[in-house]
């Protein structure tokens, strides 16, 4: 996104505000519920789920329409979106609408599609760390195949963000992820490992988890470093640092809220949001079944984004979600950290 495009942005945001308006600005798409990987602490737990994937028209609509609703970018995720033969179709759909789209991927099947990168605002590539951490939790040859994807993006000009999840086998720091960034040119983010629901509704840490003390380590870590190819700003890393729980309970509701914690306000549902592959539209990716989320394929777009209701979420750890809330807050450094970032790794090699 241009600086002239980030400052009409921030002149509608704050007129959104004013105006006490909703606008999904920023929508994640899961476009399939399938994956040719089977990562051991999936959060979407597809094997289970395997949902149908919406089809073209579905997805062509719901664009036309995300675009009327002022939608400025949209990331396309899965499972594995590169598994959908139409992808390319529904890229240029957007990109016709002059929406920015990212595309999230393991990176196996990057092949398939030669000329995708380059129609592409960035290319989110999963990887972990160094081949024997990434290996060991997504399978032999996984991490040799993320690289790959990389290098194609890069040669094609694409902007490539890499996406970590944090494991035990987790470099300090990330040292790994930032060495595969620094070859290429690329960006950094990362996602803790989410944890497991309990016959009983109750949440327990995933055995590949690294444990609290080393999430706040590496917090530690990357606060004292900052890196400039981190997209997580430093106002953010101290936000997550302060997390008042330990990080197996990834969110609260506002009941919970301790008085010493302030949660950065949540954006979710308001300016950003997510639809699932059976239409499903949820104010973000972790919030639970009981929410009554309103079906964008049975009602429209447009009536289910007026219909979604209230969530009761006042803070949470994903990495993700607290840029976006960073950045709607309106926080300065933030803001002006993703300007910088989002120039990043925008020409061939």
């Amino acid at each position: 996104m241009k600086t002239s495009e980030l400052i009409s942005l921030a002149g509608r945001l704050i007129r959104a505000k004013v105006m006490g308006r909703r606008i999904p600005f920023q929508m994640h798409i899961r476009v399939i519920d399938r994956c040719n990987l089977r990562c051991s602490y999936c959060f979407g737990d597809y094997p289970v789920r395997d949902l149908p994937p919406p089809g073209t028209g579905r997805l062509l609509d719901l664009i036309d329409g995300l675009a009327h609703l002022g939608t400025k970018r949209v990331t396309l995720t899965g499972g594995e979106p590169l598994l959908r033969d139409d992808i390319r179709e529904v890229v240029g759909r957007a990109r016709s609408h002059r929406i920015e789209v990212s595309l999230t991927t393991n990176g196996i099947l990057i092949d398939r599609f030669p000329e995708l990168p380059s129609e592409l605002s960035q290319l989110t590539v999963s990887l972990d760390g160094s081949r024997e951490a990434h290996d060991a939790f997504r399978g032999d040859g996984s991490w040799e195949a993320a690289v790959h994807a990389v290098e194609v993006a890069r040669k094609a000009g694409a902007a490539v963000q890499l996406l970590a999840t944090v494991t035990r086998l987790s470099a300090p720091g990330l040292r790994d992820v930032f060495e595969i960034a620094e070859r290429f040119d690329c960006s950094v983010t990362f996602d803790l490992v989410a944890p497991r629901y309990q016959p009983d509704g109750s949440l327990a840490p995933r055995p590949e988890s690294p444990g609290d003390e080393k999430i706040r380590d590496l917090l530690d870590s990357l606060i004292r470093e900052n890196n400039p190819r981190g997209v997580f700003s430093a106002s953010v890393l101290e936000y997550l640092r302060r997390w008042p729980d330990g990080y197996a309970r990834y969110r609260l509701f506002h009941s919970e809220v301790p008085p010493r914690f302030k949660p950065l306000p949540c954006s979710a549902g308001r300016f950003f949001a997510i639809i699932e592959t059976d239409g499903g539209l949820y104010p973000c990716c972790r919030i639970g079944p009981q929410y009554d989320a309103p079906n964008v394929y049975e009602l429209g777009v447009e009536e289910a984004w007026r219909r979604m209701p209230p969530h009761d979420c006042a803070a949470c750890v994903q990495v993700g979600s607290n840029m976006f809330n960073a950045f709607f807050a309106p926080d300065i450094p933030t803001c002006l950290h993703l300007l910088r970032i989002q120039k990043m790794g925008r020409e061939k090699r």
